[in-house]
């Protein structure tokens, strides 16, 4: 019942959330399309296109929280994953005046994993990163490969310059 009842309330969240980012996605639309050729205003409209893109994935999301989880793995470059999270994150760094850098592994890392699930994770935790980090701080995400293991490893890492979490609050 418990379950059930939050199935309805995702879906509940995720219908009222959808119709005005769709009409977010509209206007920037349209703006795009009477830009004029302004360079700044086309890239910002293409930006807002993209969040609200990313942020309908994440509703769908949502509306499959109450289901069995169901891993959609196939096989993607984790790089390419950290470039579109940066991406996604630099506004928001750059609001704060964080220095956001991505170090990034000089060839293509193929990993077998769900690209949404990964995206969203990797977002939350540079979300949570750049919010704790004092301005002026410093937030990186870095891409490598470990290869002396038996098996290479891929590994993708975020670093920040921030306080860390209150001693009080670790356990």
């Amino acid at each position: 019942e418990r379950l059930s009842a939050v199935g309805e309330v995702a879906a509940y969240t995720a219908h009222n959330i959808r119709n005005p980012i769709a009409s977010i996605r509209a206007m920037a639309q349209v703006g795009l399309a009477d830009a004029n050729g302004n360079p700044a205003i086309e890239s910002t409209l293409r930006d807002i296109i993209g969040c609200v893109d990313k942020m309908e994935q994440w509703i769908a999301g949502l509306l499959n929280f109450a289901r069995p989880l169901e891993m959609n793995r196939s096989r993607i470059d984790l790089r390419a994953v950290a470039k579109a999270v940066y991406g996604l994150s630099a506004k928001a760094a750059q609001a704060k005046d964080l220095e956001l850098e991505l170090a990034e592994h000089p060839t293509p890392i193929p990993v077998k994993a769900d690209e949404v699930f990964l995206e969203q994770a990797l977002h939350a935790i540079l979300s949570n990163a750049i919010e704790a980090v004092p301005r002026l701080g410093r937030v990186s995400i870095t891409t490598s490969v470990d290869d002396g293991a038996v098996i290479p490893k891929a590994i993708l890492s975020v670093r920040d310059n921030g306080p860390g979490i209150p001693s009080e609050l670790l356990p």
